[in-house]
């Protein structure tokens, strides 16, 4: 694309990061990640995330990143999720901050408008084929779309530079927006919209692939059950009624979205709730038209079209159930009470009930399950390094590599696969980004300082690219 930022510029559920203050632990983290997972996360993957969160979070607010707020998302034990408290969304504001600094660094050249076309190995350089260490890469010259012809192995004409490099960090994020991927490896995802920009390909996946890494973990796609419809477009057959807990992991609120008659439901969110999501989220969705703003409940009920007696009738409920669900916490030392949970949808946490008049204005959304992210991806290990292809590296979702790497190729991001499992835990992508792209530009950084020290003594590069100093 033609400017920096990609998908996590549009990332608005906030950043996670243990917060023991908060009843937060190591093992509690670890715990919401791999359930959330299904199991199938790499244990060493999820170490480094949950070790290095607090470091993450010194590292943003070092750069000017303001993360006041804390909340708590679908599928987290406690509220460890750090969010911006005003002005725009969380992702754009980190974003923000890190391209500002990076442009003005003196020794970062920034080329924009150019695409990734190969990654040219030490065995690519003499016959065409993967296998070796990265000795350079080419670059394309992109269309205004992000989009480039000729990305594979062979070198078809129109590359405009080679760029020669002792190590290669790809941070190009995932595929939701490639339907013709999605196709083959989730066909059940490809019809969905996307949150997507048009830049989530996933052109450098096969990239990676030629020059001898493994991916893993393709067909696991993420569905996100609060995609925003635009009102522009007619829905029918609204009622207002709870149907799920909304604070249940993203797979389980979206399957359940799924299995209504027009996979669609209304979003609601009181003054409380809305204040903690991030007023300044909240109010540029109301300006592009995606949320409304209502200041009575006759008017959230008109945006909704349904009856205001009903709407009042669903929310005092809701009301009631957390009221309940408080008591019995009370009553138990302060703990949630899963004997006391709402009947209806088995939800146990209440935060901030939208109780009807007392927690105006109200902001509404009619919400539709999306492609949101792809937890696949190039196969990596602790280190952010690339593992080579052998074992289980295909589409099939096994963890890929066997221990082997590709010398000089790390991956940070959505970009790789092994961290989330089958299901991405809400907060864990920013974090991801930060955690394990600080891992891997710090050994990227060491292998390339070490294969230049061994070139110039006159040894060999590809045995020194695999050292590099502890991130």
């Amino acid at each position: 694309m033609p400017r920096l930022g990609g998908n996590s510029a549009k990332a608005s559920s906030g950043i996670n990061a243990l917060r023991p203050e908060g009843g937060d632990s190591g093992a509690t983290f670890t715990g919401d990640v791999v359930a959330s997972g299904g199991g199938s996360s790499r244990e060493e993957l999820v170490r480094e995330l949950v070790d290095h969160s607090p470091e993450a979070i010194a590292f943003l607010e070092s750069y000017g990143v303001q993360l006041g707020g804390v909340t708590r998302l679908g599928g987290h034990s406690v509220a460890r999720t750090r969010t911006v408290t005003s002005g725009a969304n969380v992702g754009w504001a980190i974003m923000s901050a890190l391209t500002a600094a990076v442009k003005a660094h003196p020794r970062i050249r920034v080329l924009e408008g150019y695409s990734l076309r190969r990654i040219v190995t030490a065995a690519a350089a003499a016959d065409g084929g993967g296998g070796g260490g990265v000795t350079g890469v080419e670059l394309a010259a992109a269309a205004p779309d992000g989009s480039v012809e000729g990305t594979s192995s062979s070198a078809a004409a129109g590359a405009v530079a080679a760029v020669s490099c002792g190590s290669l960090v790809l941070a190009t994020g995932g595929f939701a927006a490639n339907r013709e991927l999605l196709q083959s490896v989730a066909p059940e995802a490809a019809q969905l919209a996307t949150t997507n920009g048009p830049w989530a390909r996933g052109e450098a996946l096969q990239l990676a692939r030629e020059a001898g890494a493994a991916l893993t973990g393709l067909s696991d796609v993420q569905v996100h059950p609060t995609g925003f419809v635009d009102p522009a477009d007619p829905q029918a057959g609204t009622k207002a009624a709870r149907f799920v807990d909304e604070l249940g992991r993203r797979d389980a609120v979206a399957g359940a979205l799924l299995r209504l008659p027009a996979r669609a439901a209304w979003l609601l969110l009181g003054r409380d709730a809305a204040a903690e999501y991030g007023q300044g989220a909240v109010d540029f969705y109301v300006k592009r038209g995606l949320m409304t703003r209502a200041e009575t409940l006759a008017e959230a009920a008109k945006a909704m079209a349904v009856a205001e007696a009903d709407l009042r009738a669903s929310l005092e409920a809701y009301a009631a159930a957390a009221a309940a669900t408080a008591a019995a916490a009370t009553e138990a030392g302060g703990a949630s009470d899963p004997a006391s949970a709402d009947p209806a949808t088995g939800k146990v946490v209440f935060p901030h009930p939208p109780l009807p008049d007392s927690q105006l204005p109200y902001f509404v959304a009619r919400v539709t399950p999306v492609v949101h992210y792809t937890m696949g991806g190039v196969a990596i290990n602790e280190r952010a390094e690339a593992l080579a292809e052998g074992g289980d590296g295909g589409n099939g979702g096994g963890n890929g590599g066997g221990g082997a790497v590709v010398p000089g190729l790390y991956a940070a991001g959505e970009v790789s696969g092994g961290l989330h499992g089958k299901n991405r835990l809400g907060g864990n992508s920013l974090l991801e980004c930060v955690v394990f792209g600080r891992i891997a530009g710090a050994n990227a950084a060491a292998a390339a300082a070490a294969a230049a020290a061994a070139s110039c003594a006159g040894g060999t590069a590809g045995g020194a690219r695999g050292a590099g100093g502890a991130a």
